[in-house]
C-alpha cells in the first residue's frame, strides 16, 4: 500500500469512528433512560477526546495562533448557536416544557445570555461540549510542547502519567470534591485527557495491519466487554460529573471506543465505498450535527404525534430512527448554508474584481 492510499485509509477509518460517536450522542439525546441510553452515555463523549489523541501533534505555530484557530473552529459556533437557541426558546420554549422538564420563561433573556458566557446553554445543552473541547486542545498544546523534543520513552511515560493523574482527579472529584460545573467545563477537559493520552499511546498500534477476521473478533469482543462493564456501572452524566465507579467508567469507555476503531478499520479494508463513504462524510461533518440536532429531536418529542409517546417511553428503535432523521436534517441544512455562503462569497469577490478593474 502506497503512502497516499495508506493516509487516506487512515483518515477514512477515523472519520468513521467519529460517525459512531455522533450517532451515539444524537441517539442518546432521544432517550432519557433505559439500557440503550446507559450504554451510549458510557462512551460517546470520551470517543471524541480519544480522536483528538489520534490526530494531535505538536503544532508548528505559536500558542496564540493556535488559540485563535481553535476559537474560530469551536467558540464562534458555540456562541453563535447558543444565542440563536436562547432566542428561539425564549419565544417557543413554552411548547417544549414537557420535553425539557421546564421552559426558559423562569429566566430572563439577559440571565440566559450571561449563563452562556460560563459555557452552559439550557436552550441547547449539547453546546457545553465545544468550550470544554477548546480548553482540552489548549491543555494538549502545552503538553505537546513540553514533550516534543523528548525521546519516545519519555513521551510514553508522560502519557501514562497523564492517564493516572486524570483518573485520580476524576476519582477525587467523584468521591470528595463533587464539582459539577467549573467554567467552560474545564473539569471534563481534564478528566478526558486520560482518553487523549490513551489514544496517543495506541495510535501506532492502529497503523498495524491484521487479517480482517482479527479485526472482527477484536471489535466484537471489546464491544461485548465494554457493554458488560458499562452495565456494571451507573448511568454516566458528563454535565453533572456523574461517573459512578471511575475505573469501570474508564475501562468500559476504552473497550467500546477501541472496538469501534477496529470495526471502522475493518470496513475500510474492503471495497465497501457505498457504506464507508456516507459514514466518513457524516464523521467529517459532526460539528453541524452537534450544533443543531436538538431542534429536530424536540420536534419529534413535542409535536410529531407518532413519536411523542414512544420517545417518552424510551423506545430505543423509535429513538434510533429519529436520530438518523435528525442527522440527515442537520446535514441538509449544513449543505444549504455552505452553498449560500459560497455563493455570497463568490458574488462579493466578483464585485471586488469589477471595482478594481
Amino acid at each position: 500500500m502506497n503512502n497516499k492510499l495508506e493516509q487516506k485509509t487512515r483518515l477514512d477509518w477515523i472519520d468513521i469512528v467519529k460517525f459512531w460517536g455522533i450517532l451515539a450522542i444524537t441517539w442518546g439525546h432521544t432517550l432519557s433512560g433505559g439500557d440503550v441510553h446507559q450504554y451510549l452515555y458510557s462512551f460517546h463523549v470520551p470517543l471524541f477526546f480519544f480522536v483528538i489523541g489520534l490526530f494531535f501533534t505538536s503544532p508548528k505555530i505559536s500558542f496564540w495562533q493556535f488559540t485563535a484557530k481553535k476559537a474560530v473552529a469551536l467558540l464562534i459556533p458555540y456562541f453563535s448557536f447558543a444565542i440563536i437557541s436562547i432566542l428561539i426558546f425564549s419565544v417557543l420554549g413554552q411548547y417544549a416544557v414537557a420535553a425539557l422538564g421546564r421552559g426558559l420563561s423562569d429566566n430572563s433573556l439577559f440571565k440566559d445570555l450571561l449563563e452562556m458566557l460560563t459555557g452552559k446553554c439550557r436552550a441547547n445543552r449539547p453546546l457545553w461540549f465545544l468550550p470544554s473541547m477548546f480548553l482540552c486542545y489548549l491543555l494538549c498544546f502545552g503538553l505537546a510542547r513540553i514533550i516534543e523534543k523528548k525521546s519516545i520513552r519519555v513521551k510514553y511515560s508522560v502519557a501514562i502519567l497523564i492517564i493516572l493523574v486524570s483518573i485520580a482527579f476524576l476519582w477525587v472529584n467523584e468521591s470528595i470534591l463533587k464539582i459539577q460545573a467549573l467554567f467552560w467545563k474545564i473539569d471534563v477537559a481534564i478528566f478526558m485527557l486520560a482518553f487523549v493520552a490513551a489514544a496517543f499511546l495506541m495510535k501506532t498500534f492502529f497503523m498495524k495491519h491484521f487479517k480482517l477476521y482479527v479485526y472482527v473478533l477484536l471489535s466484537l469482543s471489546l464491544l461485548l466487554v465494554g457493554g458488560k462493564i458499562a452495565f456494571m456501572n451507573s448511568v454516566i452524566g458528563y454535565l453533572s460529573n456523574n461517573y459512578g465507579n471511575v475505573f469501570l467508567f474508564f475501562m468500559s469507555a476504552m473497550c467500546t471506543i477501541v472496538g469501534f476503531c477496529f470495526i471502522s478499520i475493518a470496513l475500510t479494508q474492503r471495497n465497501l465505498r457505498f457504506i464507508t463513504k456516507p459514514l466518513a462524510y457524516v464523521g467529517r461533518r459532526t460539528l453541524p450535527v452537534l450544533l443543531m440536532h436538538k431542534f429536530p429531536i424536540l420536534f419529534f418529542q413535542v409535536i410529531f404525534p407518532w413519536t411523542k409517546q414512544p420517545m417518552k417511553a424510551n423506545n430505543a428503535i423509535v429513538g434510533f430512527v429519529v436520530a438518523v432523521i435528525s442527522i440527515i436534517a442537520c446535514l441538509t441544512v449544513d449543505i444549504v448554508f455552505r452553498k449560500l455562503f459560497r455563493a455570497l462569497l463568490m458574488k462579493k469577490n466578483k464585485e471586488s474584481i469589477q471595482e478594481n478593474t
